[in-house]
């Protein structure tokens, strides 16, 4: 049971950073829009230095997109705990010159429904235990919808950034820059890559 608990704290830690789907930019480069639509995936990975493993998917379909996270306790992810899955709609704003000296471009995100699934019986009952998003009725293997919970409230937009490196994708480092507001983007890229699958 703790060590349950411990990995939904820990799943929490990385809700409140995920990256999801865009909305608020002015230049609408279609260009971009035709290179982003596709499907991209992680392998699995550490998330946050924790002992908490992920693979993510991201879904784009002309300017909305559908993301999912799916954490494991396992580095060989094979032990799923939880997937939380977004979508909305983005635009994809002008290119930014970071620090660094990397050209990136621009996302703006506007997420539209955050959903969550446990994926295992002792997460479903920790999470009906704690009242988790004041929900008490969780079930394994079934999605609700938790777009109202006091996670996810704050995290309708998200300002991001991203870079094409060769068929992958990095995206913006939110240690960085939380991304919450237009003027507190990611000023690095993270090291974890998105490779197209579709």
């Amino acid at each position: 049971m703790m060590k349950k608990l411990i990995f939904k704290k820990n799943i929490l830690f990385v809700v409140l950073i995920f990256l999801s789907s865009c909305f608020h930019s002015k230049d609408n480069n279609s260009n971009a829009i035709t290179e982003l639509e596709g499907v991209w995936e992680t392998g699995c990975l550490i998330w946050n230095d924790s002992v908490i493993y992920g693979i993510e998917t991201m879904a784009f379909i002309s300017n909305t997109f559908t993301s999912k996270l799916t954490l494991y306790s396992d580095a060989n992810c094979s032990l799923p705990g939880i997937a939380e899955e977004s979508t909305g709609n983005y635009l994809i704003g002008n290119k930014i010159i970071l620090s660094s000296g990397q050209t990136v471009n621009a996302i703006d995100e506007n997420i539209t429904r955050w959903s969550l699934t446990s994926l295992d019986e002792e997460n479903t009952f920790s999470s009906n235990v704690e009242n988790f998003c004041e929900y008490s009725d969780w079930e394994t293997n079934v999605k609700k919808d938790v777009s109202d919970c006091h996670v996810y409230i704050g995290r309708k937009f998200n300002y991001g950034i991203f870079k094409y490196d060769g068929d992958s994708i990095l995206w913006g480092d939110y240690a960085t820059g939380d991304g919450i507001t237009i003027n507190n983007r990611p000023t690095q890229l993270s090291s974890k890559k998105y490779t197209r699958i579709n």
